[in-house]
């Protein structure tokens, strides 16, 4: 199971590698709260990492699965960490290191997701900040989030409530994708599909500016997503 698991997830961060527009897009919702010396947590394989690398060259990608971290090392010359977010070892990794920490679909994985939270805050610096980008909506669990891997999806208030409890504060918490939401519920509800094929998030890469546009215009509290900036 964790081996067919591994490999959904790997031919996935590989498209969402092939899919920058859409990547980019995630990112800019952080826009302005991510500052030099990051620390990307449960980087995968690299999808969002040289992006993160654009808003600043020192960028410490990090993973706990062994496969992605060897890959990981062999794109960013060595720089990638072994790191379990909920056991971190405070004498190798200093508190207080990071401007920025990032985790990018990681905390959905986490059994012990607020022990992973505490573990973020004590790794930034004060007046610092940690973006979060989780999956949206109990509802919307399906056949995709068994396939991979995910123990569960967030609510803005389940969220909220569990970053005050580690320590941070809200500066910002959205959600994201409200197309892209529907289509998932379809999918992984309805349908009950349990692969991604490639076309579809080729198809997602080319029609980002349409989903910033609708995400503008539709009046509704909802996403695939929620991309949220906390403040140490």
């Amino acid at each position: 199971m964790q081996n067919r698991q591994d490999n959904l997830q790997k031919e996935i961060l590989e498209s969402l590698t092939g899919a920058p527009l859409y990547n980019k897009w995630l990112l800019s919702k952080a826009k302005g709260f991510i500052k030099s010396k990051i620390l990307e947590v449960g980087s995968g394989i690299g999808s969002f990492t040289p992006h993160l690398g654009e808003l600043d060259s020192q960028v410490t990608p990090s993973e706990i699965n062994k496969k992605f971290l060897k890959i990981l090392n062999k794109k960013f010359e060595n720089k990638a960490l072994y790191l379990d977010i909920t056991k971190v070892n405070f004498e190798k990794i200093k508190e207080k290191t990071f401007n920025t920490v990032v985790a990018i679909n990681v905390l959905e994985h986490v059994l012990q997701d607020s022990l992973a939270l505490e573990n973020m805050a004590k790794l930034l610096k004060n007046d610092s900040n940690l973006i979060l980008i989780v999956p949206a909506h109990k509802t919307l669990y399906g056949t995709y989030d068994k396939s991979l891997g995910h123990i569960r999806r967030y609510s803005a208030k389940e969220l909220t409530e569990k970053v005050n409890k580690s320590g941070l504060k809200i500066r910002k918490i959205i959600y994201v994708n409200k197309i892209g939401a529907a289509a998932w519920f379809l999918n992984a509800r309805i349908l009950k599909l349990k692969d991604f094929p490639k076309s579809q998030i080729f198809f997602v890469n080319l029609i980002t500016p349409l989903l910033d546009f609708l995400d503008k215009i539709i009046p509704l509290s909802f996403g695939l997503s929620i991309v949220c900036i906390c403040r140490k």
